[in-house]
């Protein structure tokens, strides 16, 4: 068993790296791709460029699109559509005049992202009401499915507290991160059967993240569910 000493910890090496992506993380690299511009009188141009965010802090201020030396935003247009292998993606400038609106998830609930990737969720949409994108406002476009409202609404008060304190989410991964490291290292030191004992706990505890993380329901995978269709 004690060669396996370091199989928890690399498991719970990979869980700490998911848990570090933030769902609506920003994307300051841009998308690169071939876009079709439509100005806002009439014109069109294509360029070969890509689209990024424009970031002051945390926040997310704007769509840029950027070609060479030269930008275009929002404001400039009435949409973007990006070209390519893929299916032509339309992005319509938003009534704030800040991004074009990607329509990036399609279903009963429609999702409308920043970029033409998914990233940077703005709107959520669903019987023609759109609602910005928040983790909170999902849950009330779930209430006519009761057992998929029930999951998220438990996970969401796991994302609300994770929020409000940013460090929870740090320690609930770093913690036993540090608990398997500590145990495995430790392991290595100690005479049997002790040393089995506490293979036994790092494996135990990993087992426990494991569950707990896999009960919960995160915002874009409650949509995809509320939208699969049998």
């Amino acid at each position: 068993m004690k060669k396996y000493f370091i199989l928890p910890f690399l498991v719970l090496f990979f869980l700490q790296a998911n848990a570090q992506v933030d769902r609506f993380e920003t994307n300051a690299q841009g998308i690169r791709g071939k876009y079709q511009v439509v100005f806002l009188d009439g014109t069109s141009k294509i360029v070969k460029g890509k689209i990024a965010y424009v970031v002051q802090g945390d926040s997310v201020e704007k769509d840029v699109l950027i070609y060479g030396e030269h930008t275009i935003t929002p404001d400039q247009t009435q949409s973007v559509t990006r070209l390519g292998d893929l299916e032509p993606l339309e992005g319509l400038t938003s009534e704030d005049k800040r991004f074009w609106l990607f329509k990036t998830i399609k279903g009963k609930i429609s999702a409308y992202a920043a970029l033409p990737n998914g990233r940077g969720l703005q709107l959520l949409e669903k019987d023609g009401v759109r609602v910005p994108f928040t983790i909170e406002n999902i849950l009330p476009l779930l209430k006519d499915d009761s057992s998929l409202y029930r999951r998220y609404e438990r996970s969401l008060k796991v994302f609300i507290r994770q929020k409000r304190h940013p460090v929870a989410r740090v320690v609930e991964a770093s913690l036993l991160t540090s608990l398997v490291i500590g145990l495995s290292v430790y392991s290595l030191y100690v005479p049997s059967p002790a040393a089995t004992l506490l293979d036994i706990t790092v494996i135990g505890a990993t087992a426990v993240l494991i569950i707990v993380r896999a009960t919960r329901l995160y915002p874009l995978e409650a949509i995809r569910q509320y939208n699969y269709v049998p």
